[in-house]
Order: structure tokens, then C-alpha cells, then sequence
């Protein structure tokens, strides 16, 4: 089985790097670079997959502190570790201060140290995604309930606003005020909550979900993952789950908001097995369908129904 997290060691030294990879390859997956450069294209290839950068600071060309620079702007999940064979007091001030570095090691590297260090750090990395995902699962939860929730409010404001204004036609002008006023207050109480909703989660996408997207990057499951936790979860009553059946043309890649797209197919999934209810061979054929020369895509079909 391989290790789950990646570290990154960047050190213009061979030997360094070769001695590195030997010391941590057995609890880690190891990438090196030999500079800056390579660093950040090595970034751009396995990024979602590293959590931890080990680099030095002396390097021909763009040092170590430049590179941890560019990575805490573009790859702020990554936990950030300096390493100097220099006691320069205000060279390190300052690289710690703008590279949000986690620790700093200190040339010869050994061994017992940077697993240590490293065990640290990638627990540090666990926590904050850990709270990252929290928030973003709850950004997109929220703001599936306020699409869900705004159209039957919607529709209450505009059968109140009915009300009210054909009243007139139907009572006596005693019991016009009442229903009156009754139409008035199911209006006014569905606005309320419709502006409630729409400011509660402007407020929580804002300053909790928006922030922990751009700190982790785009998320990504496989679909056919996603359609795995969906019928492992769902609250399936009776002999519904033996309803389901399951056609992966070809699985792809859902690259945000999963969370949001799990709520989705629930919401889509509760609608069918409804509309199924009392039928003599009830069916639900969920279809997964990717490919790079198509739209990927998921389709609901419900007795030759078919819901994109």
C-alpha cells in the first residue's frame, strides 16, 4: 500500500536529495527537485497530492526563499519546511515571517529529526484539511438548502399576494380583513425567510467557505466514489435499495463541489423512488458516463424517464 502523503525536498545537491528520499521513502511518498523551478513544476503535477515542501535555502538561481514565497500564495494547504546550513538571524526573520514557514532544520539533516518534524507537519496539514473540508461541506450543504428552500417560499409570496388580492370578490368586508391580513402576514413572514436564507449563507460562503476553497484548491472525487457514499447513506425504506441498479459507462472525475452534487442526486433519488411507490416493478438506473470527447455527466432513469 503506498504511504498517503507526498513530501516535496528541494536541494540543489544530489547526494542530500538521494539521502532524503532514502530515510523517509518508507513512511512517504518522495519527490525531489533540484531547484526552484522544478519545484514549482512538480507542484503543478502532483500538488493535490503533496503536503509537506522541504526545501533549502541556498540554491543557484531562485533561492529557497523566493520558492516558498510563490508556494504560500499558490499552494497555501502545503506545510512549509526551510532548510540552512546558515545562522543568518535576519535572513531566517525574514523568510519566516513571509513564507509561513511550519519549522526550520538545520544542515546536516538527521535523520530521527526530520521524521519527527515530519510527523508534525503532516498532522499540522491533516487539521487544516480536515477544517477545510468542514467548512466547504457546510457551504455547500447551506447553499443547497437555500435553492431547495427558496422556490416553495417563492411560491407561498405569490399564492399570499393571490389571496390578498382576490379576497374582495369571494367575503363580507369583516372577513376580508381577516383573510386580509392573514395573506399579509404568510407574505411577510415568507420574504423574511427568504431574506434570512439568502443573507445567512452570503454571510457563511463569505467568510468560511470561500476561504477555505481558495486555501485548498479545487476538490475532486471520482463519480463513481460519489455514487458509492450516496447509496451507502441513503435511508432506504423497505425493499427500495434492491430498486437500484448502477451503470458506469466510463467513471470521471467531479472537480467541485461534490458535496453540493451528492445533495443533488439525493434530492433526485428521493423524487424517483417517490414517484415509484406503489408500481409492480419498480426501477432506478443511475448511469455514469465520462469520457474526454463527451460531457460527463450523471442521468436518472425512472421507468424510461431520463433526468440529466
Amino acid at each position: 500500500m503506498q504511504p498517503p502523503f507526498s513530501v516535496l525536498f528541494v536541494d540543489d545537491d544530489e547526494m542530500s536529495r538521494n539521502h532524503f528520499a532514502r530515510a523517509i521513502r518508507e513512511d512517504y511518498r518522495v519527490h525531489v527537485a533540484h531547484g526552484a523551478d522544478e519545484a514549482i513544476a512538480v507542484l503543478s503535477e502532483y500538488g493535490r497530492e503533496i503536503a509537506v515542501l522541504v526545501t533549502d535555502f541556498r540554491m543557484p538561481g531562485r533561492d529557497g526563499d523566493d520558492l516558498l514565497r510563490q508556494v504560500a500564495q499558490e499552494y497555501p494547504q502545503i506545510v512549509r519546511i526551510l532548510v540552512t546550513a546558515y545562522a543568518d538571524k535576519d535572513m531566517l526573520l525574514q523568510t519566516v515571517n513571509t513564507g509561513d514557514i511550519f519549522r526550520i532544520l538545520e544542515k546536516p539533516l538527521r535523520t530521527e529529526s526530520v521524521r519527527e518534524v515530519l510527523k508534525l507537519a503532516i498532522a499540522r496539514y491533516t487539521e487544516r484539511e480536515t477544517r477545510q473540508q468542514q467548512l466547504l461541506a457546510m457551504d455547500e450543504t447551506l447553499a443547497f438548502l437555500a435553492h431547495e428552500l427558496n422556490t416553495p417560499l417563492a411560491s407561498i409570496s405569490l399564492f399570499a399576494r393571490a389571496v390578498e388580492s382576490d379576497v374582495a370578490e369571494q367575503y363580507d368586508p369583516e372577513r376580508q380583513r381577516e383573510i386580509g391580513h392573514a395573506a399579509t402576514s404568510m407574505f411577510n413572514n415568507a420574504q423574511y425567510c427568504l431574506t434570512l436564507i439568502s443573507s445567512f449563507w452570503a454571510t457563511v460562503h463569505k467568510s468560511g467557505g470561500q476561504q477555505s476553497a481558495s486555501g485548498s484548491g479545487p476538490r475532486e472525487t471520482q463519480a463513481t466514489r460519489l455514487i458509492a457514499t450516496l447509496l451507502d447513506t441513503y435511508p432506504f425504506a423497505g425493499s427500495q435499495r434492491d430498486w437500484i441498479e448502477v451503470d458506469v459507462q466510463e467513471d470521471f472525475v467531479v472537480r467541485a463541489m461534490p458535496n453540493c452534487v451528492a445533495l443533488v442526486l439525493s434530492s433526485l433519488l428521493s423524487n424517483a423512488l417517490r414517484a415509484l411507490n406503489g408500481s409492480a416493478a419498480p426501477s432506478v438506473c443511475l448511469e455514469v458516463a465520462g469520457g474526454a470527447n463527451r460531457r460527463s455527466v450523471f442521468a436518472t432513469t425512472v421507468r424510461g424517464l431520463r433526468r440529466r
